[in-house]
């Protein structure tokens, strides 16, 4: 039997399982309902925060868990393939709302939206001061990967100059320039707007910190759709408080939920999102479609898409 725990799903992103698997699904719901147990479940897909709940020693017929996401760093991955079980995560499938999320944010600080939605709050009538534009403009994107592709695609419609930024500095398509990431410095001399999309390890651990951040250009704006570990809290709280840049949008924290005392929610120049920036209503479809087409491929005894092995960091 194959198990499903990721919640909200529709009724047709439920059907989509349901006509790749046939009888052999079943939802959270379908546990407290019937007889079937734990050691029946062979197909395990689940965000992967519910092991308490569904722990993987109470199904010895396991083969194989899919995570509904990308992220990766809150499983055991090692006790999980130590049992010779299959473990596939959901990729290629965010590219599409992460380059929405970060327009979005790029236009909102180019056309200070802050200032009108202040406007109109106040009923008061501003045209004193003209605003920015895209068009010409610098970005940098560190992760080079699909997603950072996507966006570096999207915002070439607005002729922004883009630079890459990854761990090889090898060209990748849209990008102007590519460098690698010790020569970050460089890059960030230059940039009006700087798109963090990297994984978190321990090569990117902080790497926009005290140094970065003086480096910036104080007209600079940041947006993190990556990991919140890729940035040192202390110091970017610091340099947002002074002004040293203009400000920032920030989907990921170093802790999810952010919590109510944290010094962002108080700086007027932060944006705040929680950890939705490839949450939209097409998500949860595109991410079953991509199990179900997986699915097929596990039937037929053939390589999984998106499969994680042994070693791998991220």
């Amino acid at each position: 039997m194959i198990l499903c725990t990721i919640p909200q799903l529709s009724f047709e992103e439920k059907k989509i399982l349901k006509e790749a698997c046939r009888d052999q699904i079943l939802f959270a719901s379908d546990m407290i309902e019937t007889n079937i147990s734990l050691d029946e479940i062979h197909i395990f897909i689940t965000y992967g925060y519910d092991f308490d709940q569904y722990p993987l020693n109470k199904m010895p017929s396991l083969q194989w868990i899919h995570i509904g996401q990308t992220g990766i760093e809150h499983l055991d991955i090692p006790a999980i393939l130590s049992r010779k079980i299959r473990l596939t995560h959901t990729k290629d499938i965010h590219g599409i709302p992460i380059s929405e999320y970060v327009l979005s944010m790029i236009l909102y600080s180019v056309r200070d939206i802050q200032r009108y939605l202040r406007s109109k709050n106040t009923c008061y009538w501003d045209r004193r001061e003209r605003v920015g534009e895209a068009f010409g403009k610098t970005v940098s994107i560190f992760g080079t990967g699909s997603i950072g592709q996507d966006i570096a695609k999207l915002l070439k419609a607005l002729n922004m100059k883009t630079i890459g930024v990854n761990t090889s500095g090898s060209p990748k398509r849209y990008f102007d320039e590519v460098y690698t990431l010790k020569e970050k410095h460089s890059v960030l001399k230059e940039s009006d707007f700087v798109v963090l999309i990297m994984p978190a390890t321990e090569e990117t651990h902080h790497c926009i910190g005290k140094e970065e951040l003086e480096i910036m250009k104080k007209s600079s704006f940041l947006i993190n759709v990556g990991r919140g570990p890729l940035i040192d809290d202390e110091a970017f709280i610091n340099a947002l408080s002074q002004k040293e840049i203009k400000g920032a949008a920030l989907d990921v924290f170093d802790t999810e939920p952010l919590p109510e005392n944290h010094p962002f929610w108080n700086l007027s120049n932060v944006f705040i999102t929680p950890h939705i920036a490839s949450m939209t209503d097409q998500y949860n479809s595109r991410a079953m479609e991509k199990f179900a087409a997986n699915y097929q491929l596990f039937k037929e005894g053939k390589d999984l898409e998106n499969e994680i092995k042994e070693g791998l960091k991220y």
